[in-house]
């Protein structure tokens, strides 16, 4: 990601982030909103010109629950490993089905209306602790993430290396293309 414009002053109803989202299928079997939720890991590298407490959330479907947490990146150009502990979650609405069943997300510039406690579940759609860097302030910010990894349980495994052929017959699933009555082909 890299600053494109900048932004050195967040309005309250405003943020930035980069969201993955957990397909309900695949979240399931951690069971959240049950007593029986699971406790997962999230890791990753990261690697960025600016240094501080950065952070970002996990959310439901309905954005009234979540959790923000924090990270540091207290050298600057150097990746470093991030791992993040997550307490599953015996309250809210977690969708099992082929819709969103939790949004994993890296907040860059927050502003106050999505901003709560850190480390606990939370009755809010909150993408940031209270405080945290504002990463979109100058265009010469860059920030890199691989590896990332989103687990059952407390402890971090070997990140999964695929073959090709199996990552790609599980992104077909997702493949559709549409032929319009005038031949045209949308893929």
């Amino acid at each position: 990601c890299q600053v494109t414009s900048a932004d050195t002053s967040v309005g309250a109803s405003e943020y930035n982030t980069v969201v993955h989202i957990v397909e309900g299928y695949d979240f399931q079997r951690t069971a959240f909103g049950t007593s029986g939720a699971k406790d997962l890991t999230l890791s990753f590298y990261v690697k960025c010109n600016a240094t501080g407490v950065f952070t970002g959330a996990f959310v439901n479907v309905g954005n009234n629950r979540s959790l923000a947490f924090t990270y540091p990146i207290s050298s600057a150009n150097t990746w470093s490993r991030v791992v993040i502990n997550v307490p599953g979650d015996t309250s809210g609405t977690w969708l099992t089905t082929n819709g969103r069943g939790i949004s994993v997300g890296w907040a860059f510039g927050i502003g106050s209306d999505y901003v709560g406690t850190a480390n606990q579940w939370n009755a809010a759609e909150d993408m940031a602790p209270t405080s945290h860097v504002n990463w979109m302030d100058s265009t010469s910010n860059n920030y890199y993430i691989t590896g990332v990894q989103f687990e059952e349980g407390d402890e971090v495994t070997p990140f999964e290396h695929r073959p090709y052929g199996e990552e790609l017959s599980l992104c077909q699933r997702y493949y559709y293309r549409h032929t319009s009555g005038s031949g045209g082909n949308i893929g």
